[in-house]
């Protein structure tokens, strides 16, 4: 399901369809099941995602192993987002895995 959102977004080439996609693969029911997503800015230049709550987060901070899932699933984000679209930044200050409240997730068109 997710690889045939892909497909149907790509080639990215504004960020309306960039947009689109981030949505759909963070509201679909699995997204849905690993994390509590808001979208306090949602505009035609930037979009951030406020993740309040990530099940990957908590178990791996409850095993001790808050390391492990910051390279495995948090600095992944920062590979795919331009390999998406190389005209899209992203930028976050906030990390459930360093104990913040939630993890600020901003994408902006450059």
């Amino acid at each position: 399901m997710i690889a045939h959102q892909m497909e149907e977004q790509m080639p990215i080439t504004n960020f309306a369809k960039f947009k689109k996609l981030m949505k759909g693969l963070h509201e679909n029911q699995f997204a849905r099941n690993l994390f509590t997503i808001t979208f306090p800015v949602d505009n035609d230049h930037e979009i951030e995602f406020m993740t309040s709550e990530c099940i990957l987060a908590k178990v791996f901070r409850d095993i001790g192993d808050e390391d492990l899932v910051e390279i495995m699933c948090c600095k992944c984000d920062f590979d795919t987002t331009p390999a998406y679209c190389r005209w899209v930044s992203l930028k976050r200050t906030k990390f459930l895995m360093k104990e913040d409240a939630y993890c600020d997730t901003k994408n902006c068109w450059r």
